[in-house]
């Protein structure tokens, strides 16, 4: 019975990630260093607000740009609960107390208040999200 279920957890799990690669169209891929430090380099330090990471998977990013940007609300949306899970526990790890991870499909979420929108997308993404930023 022990093995059963240690076999179990693993597959549900496996086929969360897996579902949700293929109805997202991507799987979670971390950003790597040099992207990360790429895109902080896009954003002005003295930024202030609400900072969005759109498909923010496992949250190394959102957390990377929390710690950049202590004054900032950093807000990602992950709609696989696999990473968002993953996400919440290195939330609360880190020092970035800024940080806040929402189980979202981030197409049904209002960006209006954002003052930064991060998207690190694969190409069919960015094409669905383009006409929604653009309003």
């Amino acid at each position: 019975m022990i093995i059963l279920g240690s076999l179990l957890v693993p597959l549900a799990i496996l086929a969360s990630v897996v579902y949700f690669s293929l109805r997202n169209g991507i799987s979670p891929t971390p950003s790597s260093r040099k992207q990360t430090e790429t895109l902080l380099g896009m954003i002005p330090a003295d930024t202030t607000g609400n900072v969005y990471d759109l498909g923010s998977g496992l949250g190394t990013l959102a957390l990377a740009i929390g710690k950049y940007l202590p004054q900032c609300q950093v807000i990602g949306f992950e709609s696989s609960p696999v990473p968002y899970v993953i996400s919440q526990i290195l939330a609360s790890l880190s020092a970035a107390k800024n940080v806040k991870f929402r189980r979202l499909d981030f197409m049904n979420a209002s960006f209006c208040d954002a003052k930064v929108i991060l998207c690190y997308l694969y190409s069919g993404g960015m094409r669905k999200l383009k006409p929604k930023l653009e309003t």
